[in-house]
């Protein structure tokens, strides 16, 4: 379908990547890129001479014999039987030639008009002369419109850096701004940006963005997938669409925006296999009984119980910002959900923490805690 105006993709230097894809698109399917591409481009196919009968004939002419050519007899009359035959042969390698050319011409002619159509006209005034090759064309509208390798790859840089901005509340769409980061990651791959190839920087990333609003789910997900991301096995579709799920397992509960830590750390095949009065006294806000809009369930709380845990708590043994000790799996087992699986380099650092004074006594002084507030939680459900 040829293009119309409204279709134009090419308007300022900021459009250049999106008419460069469609551009390279097209002309690999007329099979014309490897001859417009700018290192080392093929040459363009050359119209193809005729061949003459009489360039075949033999200087000494020998009796005329009847022929089984395809061509018609007028043509070859006076030939031998095997000039006639050289020359069959040179007409048919011709007439193939002539086909390949005769395409050719007709895909760069096709091209030519979409790129005249697609871009403003004022890069075909000063881009696209009339007489010029398509190798020309797409050479000087990189270089009027085209925003360089360096600036583009600083721009690709920019649109990841903004999709990983730590969110402060909720987004309007999680959706929009998941497909956002998606695409923000997946265009950095193609520009080999450092951050995009590495899944332990841009995972820690997009944890990092969602913390804030969010902090059970990315502390959860840096326990149970943090390993993958630091082995270079994780990839970004995978997160992606592990955060896809919550995003629609919570919008299933009529929820819009999602308040703060009403994420649970559901993702995959795995869950958090957690009793909600168990939650509660850990202090989980991904179980605090909160509803997707914010509100309350109906089921009263001990302010000590919603206030165990933070957005800004760093656990003492295992370093990682989200929870408290007393929320800790590594510490705790009791906290641990269904396949929680240690990281080796967290389990080592909590280990090295648990050998100091102030770590030791706070989780003696938690153990001793927890019966004590578990049995005045028995005994105010008594009541």
């Amino acid at each position: 379908m040829a293009v119309t105006k409204t279709d134009v993709i090419l308007k300022t230097a900021e459009d250049w990547p999106k008419f460069d894809r469609a551009f390279q698109t097209k002309a690999l399917s007329y099979d014309l890129w490897d001859y417009i591409k700018e290192d080392n481009p093929k040459a363009l196919l050359v119209e193809p001479s005729m061949p003459e009968p009489a360039s075949f004939k033999a200087p000494e002419p020998g009796p005329a014999q009847s022929t089984r050519a395809s061509v018609t007899p007028s043509v070859t009359a006076g030939l031998s039987a095997d000039e006639s035959r050289n020359f069959q042969i040179a007409w048919n390698i011709y007439t193939q030639k002539e086909k390949a050319y005769s395409t050719q011409r007709a895909n760069i002619r096709t091209l030519k008009d979409w790129v005249t159509q697609a871009v403003a006209q004022r890069y075909v005034d000063s881009s696209c002369a009339p007489t010029d090759s398509l190798h020309e064309w797409y050479k000087k509208l990189k270089e009027h419109a085209g925003i360089g390798k360096g600036l583009d790859k600083k721009a690709a840089r920019d649109k990841y850096q903004a999709a990983v901005t730590p969110l402060k509340k909720p987004p309007k769409d999680w959706n929009i701004w998941l497909d956002t980061w998606e695409e923000a990651v997946s265009t950095g791959l193609q520009k080999n940006l450092a951050e995009a190839n590495d899944p332990s920087i841009w995972c820690d990333d997009f944890l990092g963005a969602i913390k804030i609003v969010l902090p059970s789910w990315a502390s959860s997900y840096t326990m149970l997938k943090g390993d993958e991301a630091d082995s270079g096995t994780l990839s970004h579709r995978t997160l992606a669409n592990d955060f896809r799920k919550e995003i629609r397992s919570q919008a299933k509960t009529g929820g819009k925006g999602y308040a703060k830590g009403s994420f649970g750390p559901t993702y995959g095949d795995q869950e958090d296999s957690r009793q909600p009065d168990q939650a509660e006294k850990s202090g989980d806000a991904s179980n605090s009984q909160a509803t997707p809009s914010g509100g309350s369930s109906g089921r009263k709380r001990s302010r000590k119980s919603t206030s165990a845990g933070s957005n800004q708590d760093q656990c003492i043994a295992c370093e990682i910002t989200g929870h408290k000790l007393s929320n800790c799996a590594y510490v705790f087992e009791e906290n641990a959900f269904k396949r929680f699986k240690p990281r080796e380099h967290v389990q080592k650092r909590v280990e090295e923490n648990l050998k100091k004074k102030e770590v030791i006594d706070a989780v003696n002084k938690l153990k001793n805690k927890k019966p004590r507030q578990q049995k005045e939680e028995e005994k105010e459900d008594e009541d």
